[in-house]
């Protein structure tokens, strides 16, 4: 099997390029990234190989990272399982880091529709409003704890309250 050096070897003439010319460094790193993670996810499954059992194939899984959408060719086996749980968790198609940017930008007042919007701007791909609100649905356990939570001391806010209202004037 060749090293994942082998793999990434690129000169200037194989980068891939831009619009404009220049390196497209985001499709750069998600073509090192995807080399780099699929040779550590073959190695992985050849040490699950035991007597007997052979490699059947390629499942793909496509997952969405902040940089782009990295394509996983996870390896099948014949007698066992082989799942990359250190790469993604089950039936997931986002990665940790987005489900991060996601849920600050929701927590600083966004809505799911907004995100999904800010998601396709920034190339994360497209995110309906429902695949964000099953995104922002590990933060109800947070929300639910701080509710929950008891208070040894004073802790110390100030309260605002307004109403505005639209008022017009005989010269307006």
């Amino acid at each position: 099997m060749t090293s994942v050096t082998d793999d990434v070897a690129l000169t200037m003439d194989d980068m891939p390029l831009g619009e404009d010319g220049l390196i497209d460094f985001r499709a750069l790193a998600v073509g090192l990234i995807e080399t780099v993670v699929n040779h550590a996810m073959e190695l992985e499954a050849d040490e699950l190989l035991g007597e007997g059992n052979r490699r059947n194939g390629y499942r793909e899984r496509r997952l969405r990272t902040v940089i782009g959408e990295i394509v996983l060719r996870v390896p099948k086996l014949r007698e066992d399982t082989y799942f990359p749980e250190r790469v993604m968790r089950p039936y997931s198609r986002v990665d940790r880091a987005m489900v991060g940017v996601v849920s600050r930008a929701y927590v600083n007042g966004m809505s799911t529709r907004r995100i999904e919007k800010v998601a396709g701007e920034l190339e994360f791909g497209r995110l309906s409003p429902s695949t964000v609100s099953r995104m922002l649905s590990s933060l109800d356990g947070e929300v639910d704890a701080l509710r929950q939570a008891e208070f040894d001391m004073p802790v110390p806010y100030l309260w605002l309250d307004a109403t505005y209202v639209k008022c017009r004037d005989d010269d307006s």
